[in-house]
């Protein structure tokens, strides 16, 4: 059996070709790559980062970050690689961005005789990122500001955000996961019946996709010493393709208003009563427009069952 012959090694480059080669490379490199003396003046800068700084060359390290707030941290890094130590910085003047590698240059003999420094320029990750973070800072101004309680869970009723309105009505932070619908107490306000674990707002939003708007209840505090009457409203998260991933409530407190209305119409109730048992009625006359106004009592005991006087 005939073996397969191996293939021919290629030629040895020239030196002339290895340096083109070499060349080439390092201004392809996706970085920055720069060599500095013992003074921390750059002897060799290439690499095809960061394409609109000018040639370093020529620079020492102290003038190219003389206006930068990274100036200090870069220069005692430098210090340290001259030292023998490698030192990695994210820096970030404003403008851009790079996470910077500073070891040191060594002679064929193993001498320190600068510093090297490797580039790579971060700016759109650092941007994207601190959009990100802007964007979650004003989301959560936004969320303190509001004067109703918002809460934002996700499909297992974990709380992954609440705002201080929120945690005011129910006086402290409720409970998370499933047991959190189990654990809290309300009734409905009209029907005074209690609220199920599955009836809650946020569990039916999760559950079903329910959006529910204006539901009266009355709830028990987290501190279990008062109960408050608010208005709920819950809709359920999606993900781009439609899929439920959690939920967002409402909670607005309104158990002054509610008090105060009902207030008003059990005086309204006693006041018809009292006139209907004590056979007595009221009126009200306007002292502007002159226009009196008559409890119905009071038409019956004047114009009988006439209704189209005392009006």
């Amino acid at each position: 059996m005939s073996e397969t012959p191996l293939p021919t090694p290629a030629a040895p480059l020239t030196p002339d070709a290895q340096d083109r080669l070499l060349q080439l490379f390092t201004e392809q490199i996706p970085a920055r790559a720069c060599a500095t003396d013992r003074d921390l003046r750059v002897v060799w800068d290439n690499g095809s980062a960061f394409p609109r700084s000018p040639t370093a060359v020529g620079k020492t390290v102290s003038e190219l970050f003389a206006t930068s707030p990274d100036r200090e941290r870069v220069l005692e890094a430098c210090g340290r690689a001259l030292k023998g130590d490698g030192t990695t910085l994210e820096i970030n003047d404003g403008t851009s961005a790079a996470h910077l590698r500073l070891v040191p240059f060594r002679d064929s003999d193993g001498k320190i005789v600068g510093v090297v420094g490797i580039a790579f320029d971060t700016t759109s990750l650092v941007r994207s990122k601190e959009d990100v973070e802007s964007g979650q800072l004003l989301m959560r101004q936004v969320l303190d500001t509001l004067p109703v309680g918002v809460v934002v869970m996700n499909r297992s009723g974990d709380i992954l955000l609440d705002n201080p309105a929120f945690r005011e009505i129910w006086r402290g932070s409720i409970a998370s996961g499933q047991e959190r619908w189990a654990r809290s107490i309300g009734v409905w306000h009209d029907s005074r019946k209690p609220i199920a674990p599955e009836e809650w707002a946020s569990r039916r939003a999760i559950a079903k996709g329910d959006v529910s708007r204006d539901e009266l209840i009355d709830i028990q505090t987290q501190d279990g010493e008062r109960y408050k009457t608010i208005e709920n409203y819950a809709a359920p998260i999606r993900d781009p393709k439609g899929r439920i991933t959690g939920a967002v409530v409402v909670n607005q407190d309104v158990t002054e208003r509610v008090r105060a209305v009902e207030a008003l119409r059990n005086t309204e109730r006693l006041l018809v009563d009292a006139e209907r048992l004590g056979q007595t009625g009221g009126w009200e006359q306007d002292l502007v427009t002159g226009e009196i106004v008559n409890t119905d009592a009071n038409a019956r005991l004047f114009f009988g069952d006439d209704q189209s006087k005392g009006a």
